[in-house]
C-alpha cells in the first residue's frame, strides 16, 4: 500500500492567477505554495485568523505580558547556548549606568522601546512564523542615531538571487499593482540572521539591514512557519462557533403574536398609484417581519406583537415551525476543544488567563504549580531567547558605529518569580491564620468548659448546704 499526504494550504488559500503572474514577473518568492499554486495569500488568512480568535490573542497577551515588562535590567552578554550561573551576569551599578551612557543614549536606543520591540517580534513570530526587523544607522555631521522598525510580515518578501549572492528582502504595502508601484516604489534591504555577521547596505549617510527571526521549517530556504499551523482549522472553528453565537443572538424572537390581516382589494385603490411587483412586495414583508419580531428591529421598531398583510383574496400565510439552534452542549464542546488545542501549541493554560476556574488539591494549589510549570518551560527559554537576539543587534550596530567600550545586552524582569513568592506568602499566611484561629477556638472551649463545671460544681454545693439546713431543722422540730 502506497500512502501519499499532499498539503491542502497552498490549493485551499490559492493566489490569484494575476498575483502569481506578478510574482514570476519580478522573480519574488511567495511565503507559501507550490510551482502549481503559490499561496502568499496564506500570510493574509493567518493574520485575519489571529486576530479573530480569542484564546489565540489571550495567549499572546498573557505570555507577552509575562516574559517581557515595562522595565530591564543591563547585563553582561552570555555565550549564546551556554549554562551559566545566575549571577554570572551580573554588573555594577556603574558598569549599568555607563553602558547606558555612552551606549545606547548616544545612539538613540531608548530601553521602554527594546521593551516594545520585542512584544511586536514575538507577536508577528506567533502569527506566521516570521518577524522582520529593520535596523537603520544614519549619520548626519558629527551625530549618529539608530533607528528600529518592526516591518509587517505581510508586506515583505524575498527576491530570487544566485546562490552565492546575499538574499534581498522587498518591503511594499501592496503586491500585485504596477500601477501602485510606479508611484510607490518598493524598498529593496539585504537580510540579516542571528548569530551571523549583518549584511549593511549602505546608502549616502544610511546605514541598514533588515534582521529575520524565522521559525525552523525543512521545506523552506526562506521563510519560517508558524506553530499555530497545525491548530488552524481550530482557530477557525472557534471563530465559526463565536459567529453563530452573534446570529443566533442577532436574530433572537421578540414577539411573541404575530397577527396576519388581509390587504385592501386593489381594485379599490386609487388610480395613479406605482405598481410593484410581486417580488418587491415579498421582500418588503419579510423585511417587516424581521424588524417586527427579531433582534434585527430597532427598539422603535420591534413590538411583541407584530402584524403584517397578506395578499388580497389569499388564504393567510401559513407557520412552519422550525427547530431553534441551541445546541449549548455542543457549542461549548467545541469552543472548549478549540481553545485546549491552541493553548496547548502556545505552552500556556487557560486557568492562567481567567478562561476557567482555578481548580485546587488537598494540600497544594494550583495555580502556584501552573505558574512555575510555565515560567520554566515557556516565559524564560522566550525572554532568554530575546536577551540573545539584542545582544546580538548590540555587537553590530557597535561595529558600525565604532563603539569600542564593552558591550551588554538587556535582561528581562521576571514578574511571575515575584508573583508566585507573593502567592505562596499569602498562602502562608491564610495558614497562619487559621492555624491561630483554631488555637484560639480550642482555648475558649477549654475555658468554656472550665468555667461550666466551676458553676455545676458551685451549684452543687448550694444543694447540698440546703439539704443539710433541712434535716437540721428536721431534727429539731422531731426533738422538740
Amino acid at each position: 500500500m502506497q500512502v501519499s499526504l499532499v498539503n491542502p494550504i497552498p490549493a485551499i488559500i490559492a493566489d490569484p492567477v494575476e498575483l502569481g503572474e506578478f510574482f514570476t514577473k519580478y522573480s519574488i518568492i511567495p511565503y507559501y505554495g507550490t510551482a502549481e499554486s503559490t499561496s502568499h495569500y496564506t500570510l493574509s488568512l493567518l493574520s485575519d485568523l489571529s486576530t479573530l480568535s480569542s484564546s489565540h490573542k489571550s495567549c499572546k497577551i498573557n505570555i507577552s505580558k509575562y516574559a517581557f515588562s515595562s522595565k530591564v535590567d543591563i547585563v553582561k552578554q552570555s555565550i549564546p547556548g551556554l549554562l551559566e550561573d545566575d549571577e554570572s551576569d551580573d554588573l555594577s551599578r556603574a558598569d549599568k549606568i555607563k553602558f547606558h551612557n555612552d551606549f545606547l543614549n548616544v545612539y538613540g536606543i531608548k530601553l521602554p522601546s527594546i521593551v516594545e520591540l520585542s512584544k511586536s517580534l514575538y507577536n508577528d513570530n506567533a502569527d506566521c512564523g516570521n518577524a522582520y526587523l529593520r535596523i537603520r544607522v544614519v549619520k548626519v555631521g558629527g551625530t549618529t542615531q539608530v533607528f528600529f522598525k518592526v516591518l509587517h510580515y505581510k508586506q515583505i518578501a524575498y527576491l530570487r538571487t544566485k546562490k552565492n549572492e546575499d538574499r534581498i528582502l522587498i518591503y511594499t504595502k501592496k503586491w500585485g499593482d504596477e500601477q501602485y508601484w510606479a508611484k510607490n516604489p518598493p524598498t529593496l534591504y539585504k537580510a540579516s540572521y542571528l548569530n551571523e555577521p549583518f549584511n549593511w547596505w549602505k546608502r549616502s549617510n544610511v546605514i541598514e539591514t533588515v534582521l529575520h527571526l524565522k521559525n525552523r521549517c525543512d521545506e523552506s530556504d526562506y521563510y519560517g512557519r508558524p506553530d499555530i499551523l497545525s491548530v488552524m482549522y481550530w482557530m477557525f472553528t472557534e471563530w465559526c462557533q463565536q459567529d453563530l453565537s452573534v446570529k443566533t443572538s442577532s436574530t433572537e424572537f421578540v414577539s411573541k403574536i404575530l397577527l396576519a390581516f388581509e390587504e385592501e382589494d386593489p381594485a379599490r385603490g386609487k388610480k395613479g398609484t406605482s405598481k410593484t411587483s410581486k417580488a418587491d412586495k415579498f421582500r418588503k414583508r419579510m423585511i417587516t417581519i424581521r424588524s417586527l419580531t427579531t433582534n434585527e428591529g430597532n427598539y422603535d421598531e420591534a413590538k411583541t406583537v407584530g402584524g403584517i398583510e397578506y395578499p388580497f383574496g389569499s388564504k393567510p400565510p401559513i407557520a412552519i415551525k422550525l427547530d431553534i439552534n441551541r445546541d449549548v452542549k455542543y457549542s461549548e464542546f467545541q469552543i472548549n476543544k478549540a481553545s485546549s488545542y491552541i493553548y496547548s501549541i502556545h505552552g500556556w493554560d487557560k486557568q492562567l488567563s481567567g478562561f476557567e476556574p482555578a481548580r485546587s488539591n488537598i494540600g497544594g494549589n494550583i495555580i502556584i504549580d501552573l505558574f512555575v510549570q510555565r515560567n520554566i518551560g515557556t516565559i524564560m527559554p522566550l525572554q532568554d531567547k530575546f536577551s540573545d537576539l539584542w545582544s546580538n543587534v548590540f555587537n553590530e550596530v557597535a561595529l558600525v558605529v565604532g563603539y569600542n567600550g564593552d558591550v551588554h545586552t538587556v535582561k528581562y524582569a521576571n514578574l511571575i518569580d515575584s508573583l508566585v513568592d507573593k502567592l505562596i506568602a499569602s498562602k502562608d499566611g491564610k495558614t497562619d491564620d487559621i492555624l491561630k484561629s483554631e488555637e484560639t477556638l480550642v482555648v475558649e472551649d477549654v475555658k468554656d468548659s472550665v468555667d461550666d463545671l466551676d458553676e455545676r460544681m458551685n451549684n452543687q454545693e448550694a444543694l447540698l448546704v440546703q439539704i443539710l439546713e433541712r434535716f437540721e431543722k428536721i431534727e429539731n422540730d422531731h426533738n422538740t
